[in-house]
Protein backbone atom coordinates (compact mmCIF):
# COMPACT_ATOMS: atom_id res chain seq x y z
CA UNK A 1 0.00 0.00 0.00
CA UNK A 2 1.09 3.62 -0.98
CA UNK A 3 0.05 6.57 0.89
CA UNK A 4 0.88 9.97 -0.44
CA UNK A 5 1.39 12.79 1.49
CA UNK A 6 0.35 16.19 0.29
CA UNK A 7 2.19 19.31 2.02
CA UNK A 8 -0.91 21.88 1.97
CA UNK A 9 0.53 25.33 0.33
CA UNK A 10 -1.45 26.69 3.38
CA UNK A 11 1.11 24.99 5.80
CA UNK A 12 3.33 27.88 5.02
CA UNK A 13 4.54 29.78 8.10
CA UNK A 14 2.95 33.28 8.10
CA UNK A 15 6.07 35.12 7.62
CA UNK A 16 7.04 33.03 4.80
CA UNK A 17 3.67 33.79 3.59
CA UNK A 18 3.91 37.30 3.76
CA UNK A 19 7.30 37.44 2.07
CA UNK A 20 6.16 35.87 -0.62
CA UNK A 21 2.72 38.10 -1.01
CA UNK A 22 0.25 35.39 -0.24
CA UNK A 23 -2.55 37.35 1.95
CA UNK A 24 -4.79 34.69 2.54
CA UNK A 25 -3.12 30.98 3.17
CA UNK A 26 -6.28 29.34 2.72
CA UNK A 27 -6.71 30.58 -0.49
CA UNK A 28 -3.67 28.63 -1.92
CA UNK A 29 -4.92 25.67 0.09
CA UNK A 30 -5.10 22.04 -2.09
CA UNK A 31 -8.24 21.53 -0.36
CA UNK A 32 -9.52 24.93 -2.29
CA UNK A 33 -8.14 23.96 -5.75
CA UNK A 34 -10.58 22.83 -8.44
CA UNK A 35 -10.30 21.28 -11.70
CA UNK A 36 -12.20 22.23 -14.89
CA UNK A 37 -12.71 19.53 -17.64
CA UNK A 38 -14.83 19.79 -20.94
CA UNK A 39 -17.00 17.20 -21.98
CA UNK A 40 -19.76 16.85 -25.01
CA UNK A 41 -23.06 17.54 -23.90
CA UNK A 42 -26.34 15.82 -24.64
CA UNK A 43 -26.96 18.26 -27.25
CA UNK A 44 -23.60 17.67 -28.76
CA UNK A 45 -22.13 20.94 -27.40
CA UNK A 46 -18.79 21.27 -25.16
CA UNK A 47 -20.02 21.98 -21.77
CA UNK A 48 -17.29 22.82 -18.61
CA UNK A 49 -17.11 20.75 -15.94
CA UNK A 50 -15.68 22.29 -12.17
CA UNK A 51 -14.88 19.69 -9.73
CA UNK A 52 -12.45 19.79 -6.28
CA UNK A 53 -9.18 18.54 -7.24
CA UNK A 54 -9.25 15.98 -4.63
CA UNK A 55 -11.80 14.34 -5.92
CA UNK A 56 -10.30 13.05 -8.80
CA UNK A 57 -6.75 12.91 -7.36
CA UNK A 58 -4.87 9.98 -8.74
CA UNK A 59 -4.27 8.36 -5.77
CA UNK A 60 -6.17 5.96 -3.38
CA UNK A 61 -4.82 6.74 -0.22
CA UNK A 62 -3.58 10.26 0.75
CA UNK A 63 -3.07 12.52 3.65
CA UNK A 64 -3.36 16.23 3.42
CA UNK A 65 -0.55 17.62 5.88
CA UNK A 66 -0.98 21.39 7.08
CA UNK A 67 1.51 21.36 9.74
CA UNK A 68 4.95 19.54 8.84
CA UNK A 69 5.76 19.40 13.31
CA UNK A 70 2.70 16.85 12.68
CA UNK A 71 4.57 14.53 10.65
CA UNK A 72 5.28 11.85 12.78
CA UNK A 73 2.55 11.84 14.63
CA UNK A 74 0.18 11.66 10.86
CA UNK A 75 2.94 8.52 9.74
CA UNK A 76 2.37 6.83 13.36
CA UNK A 77 -1.17 7.04 12.69
CA UNK A 78 -1.07 5.65 9.12
CA UNK A 79 0.19 3.08 10.29
CA UNK A 80 -1.69 1.95 13.08
CA UNK A 81 -4.65 1.96 10.56
CA UNK A 82 -3.17 0.14 8.07
CA UNK A 83 -2.01 -2.59 10.40
CA UNK A 84 -5.74 -2.27 11.99
CA UNK A 85 -6.92 -3.31 8.65
CA UNK A 86 -4.53 -5.90 7.87
CA UNK A 87 -4.18 -7.67 11.05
Amino acid sequence: MTVFIVLDRSAIAPAAAAASGASDPDKDSIMNTQHVSFAMGPDGRMEMKVARYLDTFPFKYYVVLRDIHGLPAVLAETLRQYYSLVG
